[in-house]
């Protein structure tokens, strides 16, 4: 009989300690798609040849690589009426 770790453990979103031993995520953008300005994504560039992959997309990029390059929390948080968020992270914008 399988268990639900087992299933969980076989799941493209699981992330073990091994691979990021913090206990919850930063903040993180989350959507299909998010736009910043071309210094950002330089910077977020050169920081990702040095720092593991996590499969997590999201989570790696604005959040993980994001801190990592001290650019603050409040900077990626803002919901408008239209179900857009708009993030102050170099322009950042992620649809709802």
């Amino acid at each position: 009989m399988t268990t639900l770790l087992e299933i969980l453990n076989q799941s493209k979103y699981y992330i073990s300690k091994e691979q990021y031993a913090k206990d919850a995520w930063p903040r993180f953008c989350l959507g299909g798609f998010y736009t910043t300005n071309v210094a950002t994504v330089s910077e977020l560039y050169s920081k990702s040849k040095t720092e593991p992959y996590l499969a997590m997309d999201d989570v790696w990029i604005t959040g993980i690589l994001r801190t990592k390059l001290h650019i603050p929390d409040d900077a990626i948080v803002f919901h408008n009426k239209k179900g857009i968020t708009i993030h102050k992270f170099g322009q950042l914008i992620t649809s709802k």
